[in-house]
């Protein structure tokens, strides 16, 4: 009998061990946020030298202030980096106004093969802040340009609309 409880103790304690060993700290925008990577930059940034490591932009979406990418590109052995641009940083005028979007992609050299999709997202509340300090008003929405990487003119583009209150 004493077996058998040793035995029973160990198929259940071990899952609980295993479990812990593989706890992932994900990066969260500071209100509960888990899946946010990073918030957004606002800043007149010459596009082109956003233009750091290829990737191909396949789908954006937004939910409340979190501006999701699904995006490709070549790696799989170096950590790659992503930054968010508004640039410039003030809105185009129309109805309702745009902001052009930019994804600073750098693969840190990464030499592999590997064709990695994923999903990055990024808080975008500094976005509507931005358009409350320019035109006084609480809700709004904005339409997002999101860019592809591009070698040496803007090619495809992703509108996605941003609306908050």
């Amino acid at each position: 009998m004493k077996k058998y409880v040793e035995l029973l103790a160990t198929i259940l304690i071990i899952p609980f061990t295993w479990n812990c060993h593989n706890i992932v700290d994900i990066p969260g925008d500071g209100n509960n946020n888990p899946s946010a990577h990073t918030s957004v930059i606002i800043a007149d940034v010459p596009p082109d030298s956003l233009q750091l490591t290829p990737f191909a932009l396949n789908k954006a979406s937004v939910n409340w202030d979190t501006l999701t990418l699904n995006i490709s590109y070549s790696g799989g052995c170096e950590e790659h980096e992503f930054e968010l641009y508004m640039s410039p940083a003030v809105f185009m005028e129309s109805f309702p106004v745009q902001a052009n979007i930019y994804l600073r992609h750098n693969g840190n050299g990464d030499a592999c093969e590997a064709y990695i999709t994923e999903d990055i997202s990024f808080n975008i509340s500094k976005i509507a802040e931005n358009y409350r300090n320019s035109y006084f008003s609480r809700a709004g929405t904005v339409i997002l340009n999101v860019f592809e990487y591009y070698e040496s003119s803007p090619a495809k583009t992703i509108q996605v609309n941003y609306s908050f209150l």
